[in-house]
């Protein structure tokens, strides 16, 4: 049977994936010496802030990874990881932003210096979503599915369908454009995603 839960999950991992391309993008850009488009990784690191950080790993933390902690104790060790690599994506989220304040986006006077460390922070960053997202989708996802009963999954799908990822939605204007810029990579159509059916 198919979790809300594991839906929405994945449903967002597939928004993280296709925002790690558009950051290896824009880093190979840099790399190149060619100017990144600034408004677009401003619009993706406040995605990152407001949406994964906010709603999307804590949830994982309040709910999704304790049900499993208490069922199968032998994953504590992955979800620790996990639960690490997320205190770590601020600080990587941090550089990046830094990195990207560091370029004018009216100047085509960007030192080497500065062209290097934004590409760096955008492929390091890069990197580190699609990884970690993976490793979800290999190991913990497939383990919840095993070991969780439909009577633990009830409290799990009613946390998770409490916020919607607002580059699926139509709401907010910038997180539009942001979805416009992952479907131009040729990555499969996320909008209007219907994510909340069984």
């Amino acid at each position: 049977m198919k979790h809300k839960t594991l839906s929405i999950l994945r449903a967002e991992h597939r928004v993280f994936f296709s925002i790690a391309r558009l950051l290896e993008s824009e880093a190979l850009l840099c790399a190149r010496g060619e100017n990144p488009n600034l408004e677009l990784v401003t619009s993706i690191i406040r995605y990152l802030r407001e949406y994964p950080c906010q709603h999307h790993h804590p949830k994982e933390e309040r709910v999704l990874f304790p049900a499993l902690k208490r069922r199968c104790p032998e994953a504590l060790a992955a979800i620790e990881r996990l639960e690490r690599d997320h205190a770590v994506e601020e600080d990587l989220i941090k550089a990046l932003d830094v990195a990207a304040a560091r370029l004018s986006a009216e100047s085509s006077e960007n030192t080497d210096a500065e062209c290097a460390a934004f590409a760096d922070a955008a492929a390091i960053y890069a990197r580190f979503l699609e990884g970690h997202a993976r490793e979800e989708e290999t190991r913990i996802f497939p383990l919840a599915e095993r070991i969780l009963t439909e009577a633990e999954w009830a409290p799990l799908d009613s946390a998770f369908s409490v916020h919607d990822d607002p580059i699926l939605g139509d709401e907010n204007e910038e997180f539009k454009k942001l979805r416009l810029h992952i479907a131009s990579l040729g990555a499969p159509p996320i909008g209007g995603l219907r994510i909340h059916e069984d």
